[in-house]
């Protein structure tokens, strides 16, 4: 399943263009919490493929290991 990407944020706003500067910030900052929300489920999804790629690494590891024994007894 591929993770939704996260909403990008609207146009922020500027000093040097103080016509739209207010309503430019007003849909920024508004915009922050559901970015942050985002960025943080996001993290946590990351968060649980990282433990699913170090366990499944671990597992490789030791399926190395087997499959090296296996490879060294038959030789003999």
């Amino acid at each position: 399943m591929a993770y939704p990407p996260i909403t990008a944020l609207p146009p922020a706003p500027s000093r040097s263009n103080p016509d739209t500067f207010a309503d430019l910030s007003d849909a920024f900052v508004s915009a922050l919490a559901g970015f942050q929300g985002e960025t943080n489920t996001a993290g946590t999804y990351l968060d649980g493929k990282a433990a699913q790629v170090e366990t499944d690494s671990t597992a490789a590891a030791a399926d190395a290991a087997i499959a090296s024994a296996a490879a060294t007894a038959a030789q003999q």
